[in-house]
């Protein structure tokens, strides 16, 4: 279990690794309120071929580089 804070850091990027032979991480994202933002893995978006998120905080307006998902979120932290 991993938290964030993009209060202090800004936009915050989480990358799943694809599943391989040895296994898969799985994965759902959400917000303090543990309102769902995303699901990643073999259930998630990504069908287990990986994936890149950057969790942006309210009012975030800036852009996202090509190749990642964007987490937008209500609160700073999750």
């Amino acid at each position: 279990m991993g938290f964030y804070d993009t209060k202090i850091a800004g936009p915050m990027v989480i990358e799943v690794p694809p599943a391989g032979d040895d296994g898969s991480l799985n994965g759902n994202f959400v917000t303090l309120w543990q309102a769902a933002l995303e699901d990643a893995g073999l259930l998630g978006v990504d069908k287990g071929l990986g994936v890149k998120f950057v969790t942006t905080p309210p009012g975030y307006t800036g852009k996202v580089p090509d190749g990642f998902e964007q987490l937008s979120t209500d609160t700073f932290t999750g």
